[in-house]
């Protein structure tokens, strides 16, 4: 195998990165301005208001983002100071904790929600045909649905 990439390797992969942190600046500088809110509060917000019961382990938040653990764990403290989660204690087993949205915290998202989805929609969304969209789909579900051993 050859240790460079080709030119369709480079614009792919370095195409992809460059879109997702083009994408995350604007986001997150949309969600600052009219919010004060930062793109992974507002992430972690809609990963709690879609989650059974609205709560889920901090672990778990933290698998499914870019954060690391302890990341994810100042990042609820500080949304726990907001007032938009609390912070619960697992029974299961006394060492994890869950975050847990408030009713405040689904109100924000709630009303966030509409602005959010017209803006990935303009950056995102509109700009790429449906044939294009059913494509990335594919694409993001078949590399996330069997990752490599090692």
């Amino acid at each position: 195998m050859e240790d460079r990439f080709t030119g369709t390797d480079q614009q792919a992969w370095g195409g992809f990165l460059r879109t997702f942190a083009v994408l995350d600046q604007a986001i997150d500088a949309d969600l600052q301005a009219r919010h004060g809110l930062r793109h992974t509060e507002f992430e972690v917000l809609l990963r709690l208001r879609v989650a059974p019961g609205g709560r889920m382990r901090i672990q778990e938040l933290a698998t499914t983002s870019l954060l690391t653990r302890s990341g994810t764990s100042r990042l609820v403290n500080r949304l726990e100071v907001a007032g938009l989660v609390t912070r619960q204690v697992a029974p299961e087993d006394g060492r994890g904790s869950y975050a847990v949205l408030t009713a405040a915290g689904m109100q924000l998202f709630d009303d966030l929600r509409a602005e959010h989805v017209r803006f990935v929609r303009e950056r995102f969304h509109d700009r790429l045909t449906q044939q294009e969209l059913r494509t990335l789909a594919r694409v993001w579900t078949k590399l996330l649905a069997d990752p490599p051993a090692g």
